[in-house]
Formats: structure tokens, sequence, C-alpha cells
């Protein structure tokens, strides 16, 4: 069997047609440092074959943007210009994993199923999961695995970071807080985090000194924060967007982290702040995995009740933990290397013993595996 990952879509092409993939593609998403190859996903692929789970591991995406072929670490990484051309490239047995899947995607994943293709899915905030059409969907929200009323197989996930690039570095913390750590937008909450800030430093008269990476888009409370930062004369650093490497340096001169998004699906940052040891505060549990929040030094808090925001604060500022004993907690609770992709290779080899998709099998091996009934 081979592995073959769907990663993403990103301008189809008009037309039906098929261009050759046969050049090196330039297509940001597969050859920047901020795409395919920093993600926490294509860490696990690579070790998936290079563990020899899989023999063969590709990957593709949808884009009318250079289409072509380039390799990373020996996976070959393909850009088709529309879903349509899919179907050239798949060999019978293969393994299909999606991440998110796109409306357009729909009727060429009903025609693997037919085909007896195991279908998978991590909807990425998408909402595809409701698609009837899946074997497996990887739920990062789930603290058990269970098999619905469709036959799919729901199995507990623990999304990966990149631990290659998101790992304690025993820093001195530089930062009190870290607001958010990607794209600025009403959404993802950075504006409460700054009125957050401005509450604190009124209640506490200290004025914490904070760094808020990414880049702003849009919002009406998003365009106002620069004005609110300057005006309540706040310590904020903005540095703009910044390479992955560059996020596991602040995560680790961080003492906090915090998310007041309410939306998302397990969003990144916080995860990836744990790896890094630093303590975390969150808005909405229900948009994070348990393993975000359930542990000593992690605090969930009402968004629109900034008393609850700045007592969490300060009970983190004064919390005795080290910082090196948060980033053991993530290497024990979701480390890739630790947890992550021991679960995925158990369950990628059950499949391959199983063969043909049967989701009612994999249960029974996966809760064995896990120790439950």
């Amino acid at each position: 069997m081979r592995l073959v990952f769907l990663y993403t879509q990103y301008g189809a092409a008009g037309d039906k047609t098929c261009q050759p993939v046969d050049a090196e593609t330039k297509n940001y998403f597969a050859v920047s440092e901020g795409g395919l190859k920093s993600e926490g996903y294509f860490w696990i692929l690579k070790n998936l074959k290079a563990t020899k789970v899989f023999d063969e591991v590709v990957v593709f995406i949808e884009s009318n943007r250079s289409p072509g072929t380039t390799h990373i670490d020996g996976i070959p990484v393909i850009v088709i210009p529309i879903i349509d051309c899919l179907h050239q490239f798949l060999k019978p047995d293969d393994v299909i994993w999606v991440r998110g899947g796109f409306r357009s995607w729909f009727v060429h994943l009903e025609q693997l199923k037919k085909a007896g293709h195991w279908l998978l899915l991590y909807a990425a905030n998408t909402g595809r999961q409701r698609w009837p059409i899946w074997d497996i969907v990887f739920d990062d929200y789930a603290t058990e695995n269970r098999l619905d009323s469709h036959g799919r197989l729901w199995a507990k996930f623990n999304k990966p970071v990149n631990p290659d690039i998101f790992r304690f570095t025993n820093s001195t913390p530089i930062y009190d807080v870290c607001v958010g750590g990607s794209h600025i937008h009403d959404r993802k909450g950075q504006w409460r985090t700054i009125e957050a800030l401005w509450h604190y430093k009124q209640a506490h008269n200290r004025n914490l000194k904070a760094i808020m990476p990414g880049r702003p888009i849009r919002g009406n409370q998003t365009m106002q924060i620069p004005q609110k930062i300057e005006s309540w004369g706040l310590d904020v650093a903005v540095p703009g967007m910044l390479p992955r490497p560059q996020m596991c340096k602040i995560y680790n001169q961080s003492r906090i982290f915090v998310y007041l998004g309410g939306h998302g699906q397990n969003d990144r940052g916080p995860i990836e702040a744990l790896s890094c040891g630093a303590r975390i505060i969150v808005s909405n549990p229900r948009a994070h995995q348990p393993e975000v929040y359930k542990h000593p030094f992690g605090r969930v808090v009402n968004n629109v009740d900034y008393t609850q925001v700045i007592d969490a604060i300060d009970s983190l500022l004064n919390c005795p933990m080290d910082r090196i004993e948060v980033a053991q907690y993530y290497d024990r609770a979701n480390g890739a290397k630790s947890v992550v992709l021991p679960k995925m290779q158990s369950i990628f080899r059950a499949i391959q013993e199983i063969g043909k998709p049967n989701t009612t099998e994999l249960f029974k091996r996966i809760q064995h595996r896990d120790g439950t009934n």
C-alpha cells in the first residue's frame, strides 16, 4: 500500500486540462519554508516512510500556480492544476488521507470510495467531517475512539507540530505575554488580549512586556489595535509575520501564550507554544484538544470577562512551575515523537493488515491497542 496525502487547494484551474507535471514546481505550498515542509503533518508523513510503515508516500496539491513536481526528504510533492488530474496518478490500493477537503473534491472522493480506497480525513476547521464518505475522521477534540451510524471511525487524534522546529531551548524569557501566533484578525481575538493588557495595567499598575507576531487581516477590532497600543502606552512588540523557526524563538522567550479567539479547529499556536515551554490561556475549550488546557499551567477564561483574563495572567506569571516542566508535559501528552507518530504507525499498520476498508475491524484493533473494550 501507498499513502497519498491531499494537502490543500490553492487556486484550481478553470478548465479540466491536466497539464504535464514533470516540470519543477515553484508553488508556494510545495517549496516555501512556511509551506508543507514545516508542517507537523509532513513530519508524520516522512517518518511513516522512514520507519517503513509505508514504502511510498506522495503528496498532492491542487493549484494552477506552477503545476509540477518537487521532492522533499525523498517524498514526491505533485502540484496538479485541478483535482480531476488526481486519478491518473493513483494505484488501486492507495490509502487516501485528506487534510480539510474542498467541495469540488467531493465527487472525486466519492469515486475513490466506490473503488475501494480507504478515505481518511483531518477536517482542519472545514466542516467536511459531516460528509458520510469517510472511513476514518481524525478527531482532535475527542477523548476516545467511536464508530458512528454511518460506519465512520472517529479516531482520537493528537495534532502534531514539527518537533524539528518547535522545541524547548531553555531561553531566558523576555516577554510576559505572547499575543497569538499567526494571522491577526478579529476571530483569533488578538484585540481582546490587547484590551486585557490594558486592564492588567490598570489593575496591577504594571505594564506587561508583550509581543504580537503576525500579519493583520481586516476586521474592525483588529484595525484599532495599533491606536490602542499607542494611546494606552502598552509595551507590545509587533514584528509582523515571522518564519516558524523565529516563532519557536519567541515562544521560548515568552512566559505565557494567550489565545482569546473563539473559533478555529485546534489552532496551532497554543500547541506550538506548549512544546516550547510557554504557559497557556485559551477562551474556548471546544476549539482546542483537551491536552491544550487540562493541566496545571493552562487556564480557560471567558474572553469577554477581563477580570478572569487578568487573574489568569497573574496566576500564571506567579506559577512556580518551570518552563521545562511545561515542555516535558507537552512531550508526554502530545509529542510528535512520543505520542503522535506511534499512534499513527499503529493505525496505518492495522489498515495494511486489514486490507480493504473495514472500520469495524479497525475499531476493534485500536480499542485492543488502547486497552479499552
